[in-house]
């Protein structure tokens, strides 16, 4: 179906303004070969947030999107939320399920777009982006993933650009395990249905998970520009378990080195250069847990699995990284405006 109009939409909350409430996107010209898209939003008492989302889907201007939400048996407001916008969405659920994963895999299955995504639902988009990675898809040869930056939302509202810094590498990317931003992330859906579904045993890096097999199945395309807004509030899983997602790397490295057939692009690639991405990736989440001791850990690890990446290290970071990862954080920053204020 088409996105509707902003005038068709319910009324925003009062006080709300701008993108997706009182402002649209650009409509896309309706051609003939523009592939439908899929979004599937997995949801569970995110009522707080899930509005936004909604609304940033479907005010895209998009000529024919699929909208999907599943949620997961909430208990707030969120399904009156649904029901407010459900005329416009495609295909809706309710009930309990096995976690994100499972939410976002049952989205999936009822999928018929050519190009499909997800959407968390304390996450949005920003305007014109459906558009924007429709004309990636079409123009070319057809990539498994398309991915641009991200705006981070943090609880005071202060939107910081997050880049990733790799894009003008795209073939690096794989070697040295950057993987793209999931809100900003779109499929191919041939790719992806090879590739497989979400790994429901995966609690915080399912995404990272299937992004690395399409990456190392595919080729990829890059947008140079921000297309979601990921938020950074109490409940989500950045804020309260960043551990949790270095200990889950060391899962998916340890399925890939033991089934590198899974992996096409892996093959030929050096494995001690991967094992080195992935420590390096494993001692931020472990250094962002205030785990700083396995932080420490798994940088070691990384120049002892690839010695030339302390230069990269160094170059990226600077000398404080010995620093950030033997000293916790409060004193590290203490110290830091300590310094400042002397200067």
């Amino acid at each position: 179906m088409r996105c509707p109009d902003l005038s068709e939409l319910p009324p925003p909350p009062s006080g709300k303004t701008g993108f997706p409430w009182t402002a649209a996107s650009a409509r896309v010209p309706d051609e003939k070969n523009l592939p439908r898209i899929s979004v599937v939003t997995p949801s569970y008492n995110q009522g707080k947030f899930l509005e936004e989302t909604i609304r940033s889907v479907l005010l895209q201007g998009y000529p024919d999107l699929e909208y999907i939400v599943v949620d997961g048996g909430s208990t707030d407001d969120s399904v009156e939320i649904i029901r407010k916008y459900e005329r416009w969405i495609a295909s809706w659920v309710s009930e309990p399920d096995q976690g994100q994963a499972d939410a976002i895999n049952k989205g999936f299955a009822r999928a018929r777009g050519q190009i499909v995504a997800w959407l968390n639902s304390d996450d949005y988009y920003l305007p014109d982006v459906l558009g924007a990675v429709a004309s990636r898809f079409v123009s070319g040869e057809s990539p498994g993933l398309v991915f641009g930056e991200i705006f981070r939302l943090d609880a005071s509202q202060s939107r910081i650009l997050y880049k990733t810094g790799y894009a003008v590498a795209p073939d690096k990317m794989l070697e040295q395990v950057q993987i793209p931003f999931q809100p900003a992330s779109f499929f191919n859906r041939t790719v992806l249905s090879a590739v497989g579904t979400l790994d429901v045993t995966l609690k915080y890096v399912m995404d990272a998970d299937i992004i690395l097999k399409i990456m190392a199945n595919a080729g990829v395309d890059y947008v140079p520009a921000p297309l979601a807004v990921f938020r950074i509030h109490e409940n989500s899983k950045t804020s309260t378990a960043d551990d949790k997602f270095g200990e889950e790397l060391l899962i998916v490295l340890d399925r890939i080195l033991a089934n590198r057939m899974r992996y096409p692009k892996l093959l030929a690639m050096n494995e001690n250069k991967l094992r080195c991405g992935f420590y390096r990736l494993i001692s931020k989440h472990f250094y962002m847990g205030n785990r700083f001791r396995e932080s420490l850990r798994y940088t070691v690890l990384a120049v002892k699995a690839y010695p030339p990446s302390l230069f990269d290290i160094v170059r990226d970071e600077g000398l404080r990284w010995l620093i950030r990862r033997l000293m916790p954080a409060s004193v590290y920053r203490s110290l830091s405006l300590l310094y400042r204020s002397k200067r």
